[in-house]
């Protein structure tokens, strides 16, 4: 009985160790995954920073392109001008047509009116 209660001990310390290593691999494990998340969170905001920075003078490049007069850019500019004072004028055109279409149906309303109903004195 001796003999079995000893290897019953010696085999409870084995599975006790074996735990005890297992709990310190994955304290290890852990430990690795935090820093890697540290690390990585810091990475990316040193690269947001640096996208930042990017994009900052990706938009002052362009904003100061568009700003510099160049014979092409102006002849587009123009076009685009013209295009957008001809659209216009025909808006007018067809606001002025609709206004007197819409005269010209109230005129003709007041002449009816008045010969179904003339005034009587």
């Amino acid at each position: 009985m001796l003999n079995s209660q000893r290897e019953e001990e010696k085999a409870q310390r084995q599975k006790e160790q074996l735990g005890d290593q297992e709990k310190a691999e994955i304290g290890e494990k852990l430990t690795k995954e935090q820093n890697s998340t540290i690390q990585w969170s810091q990475q990316q905001s040193a690269n947001t920073a640096v996208l930042r920075v990017l994009l900052v003078g990706f938009v002052q490049a362009k904003h100061s392109r568009q700003h510099k007069d160049h014979p092409d850019d102006s002849r587009q500019s123009q076009a685009k001008g013209s295009l957008i004072v001809s659209h216009r004028k025909l808006e007018d055109q067809q606001r002025q047509s609709r206004e007197e279409q819409h005269g010209k149906k109230i005129l003709l309303a007041a002449q009816i009116d008045q010969q179904i109903f003339p005034e009587q004195d």
